[in-house]
């Protein structure tokens, strides 16, 4: 029961999510990737190559047991979760930019996985795969079907827009929170029982891979936000499926609930500084204050 109603919420995250972001979205947005093609490059850079090098050297580094390792690793291969759109957008981040990066991992992750899953299974004598056409059917028509959907109904309904965007919104807010209290619930007895160097390993991860994304970002500061939120935001749920296609009685749920968990507060320092950067941003694009009248004679 508990399995169902965590699968349910996830499906209509995802699709709320991406109905979410097609309303607000118009097909020029798409073109961005020609426009500014450096920025893309650098953060599929990140999402596809740096993040898992980074997951690499901490798994040496902590030398985590095998089924915690390996589970860090599957999630730093598997990018391109759906929310990192809307929480790119909350926290002043580039929603063009985070829409574009995700599409573009979406569609490049099926090629990839295949690689990093024929690289990091010898290490733990496991023959890891899982065919690119599975990934590309699980992720893209998912991730696409909705977004076109919402750009259609902004295109041909545009009055009704604002009373979609608020309904779609409400959806995500409760599909998101339901994932999160069900997966609590689902792996809270193997939270109290997590060593602290895997609590150090996993924050290091997530606090590196969003630096890794800002400093891919460029010069403006909301493709900065929108690039490090898609750094650290990656797949827990094909992440999952890997896990369990392999070794379906492990811990590598637990593992992956307490990823998504440390998650939400791993990235807090980020958002926070974030946020003031954009504060400070927009204070000196203000105009300096004019004097008032009475200043302006007494010094005449």
């Amino acid at each position: 029961m508990l399995r169902s109603l965590i699968a349910f919420a996830s499906e209509n995250l995802v699709f709320a999510v991406m109905f979410f972001v097609g309303l607000q979205s118009r097909p020029e947005d798409l073109r961005d990737v020609g426009r500014r093609p450096a920025l893309y490059l650098r953060a599929l850079g990140v999402l596809l190559l740096a993040v898992p090098l980074l997951a690499l050297a901490l798994v040496s580094l902590a030398r985590l047991p095998a089924e915690t390792s390996l589970a860090l690793l599957l999630l730093a291969v598997c990018p391109g979760v759906a929310h990192l759109t809307t929480t790119a957008q909350k926290e002043g981040g580039s929603l063009v930019t985070a829409l574009n990066v995700l599409l573009l991992s979406s569609l490049l992750t099926p090629l990839t996985l295949g690689l990093w899953l024929a690289s990091i299974g010898p290490a733990y004598g496991l023959a890891l795969a899982l065919p690119a056409r599975e990934v590309f059917a699980t992720t893209v028509p998912a991730v696409l079907g909705p977004l076109a959907l919402g750009m259609l109904l902004h295109a041909a309904l545009p009055g009704a827009v604002p009373v979609l965007t608020r309904f779609a919104q409400r959806i995500v807010s409760v599909a998101l929170w339901l994932v999160i209290l069900l997966a609590l619930a689902r792996s809270g007895a193997f939270l109290l029982h997590v060593s602290p160097r895997t609590l150090l390993a996993f924050l290091a991860f997530v606090s590196g891979a969003a630096l890794l994304g800002h400093a891919a970002g460029g010069p403006r500061r909301e493709d900065r936000i929108a690039v490090a939120i898609a750094a650290v935001y990656g797949n827990p749920a094909l992440a999952l499926a890997i896990a369990q296609a392999h070794f379906p009685d492990s811990r590598a749920r637990s593992v992956v609930d307490l990823y998504v968990l440390l998650r939400l507060l791993a990235v807090r320092p980020y958002k926070r500084w974030a946020r003031a950067g954009a504060r400070s941003d927009v204070e000196q694009r203000l105009p300096p204050p004019r004097p008032l009248g009475g200043a302006r004679r007494a010094h005449a």
